[in-house]
């Protein structure tokens, strides 16, 4: 198999290929175990928001009661 001029065996050429679609294959797995990993901090993240909005509705209503025992 000619490569730029140069005669190259085929299973070089196959050898190589295989070399980087196992490199790209390694790289790939990596990023999804890094976004699957952020993914999870996110969530995470949204939870404790949505906890600390729901204490502080609740903290609210509770001052809110307590300034109309006050107002009476």
């Amino acid at each position: 198999m000619l490569v730029f001029g140069i005669d190259v065996p085929l299973v070089e050429v196959v050898l190589l290929f295989l070399i980087v679609t196992v490199i790209l294959l390694v790289e790939v797995l990596v990023l999804i175990g890094l976004l699957m990993k952020e993914i999870h901090h996110a969530r995470r993240y949204a939870q404790h928001a949505t906890k600390l909005s729901e204490t502080l509705g609740r903290m609210n209503q509770i001052e809110l009661k307590k300034l109309k025992l006050i107002k009476r």
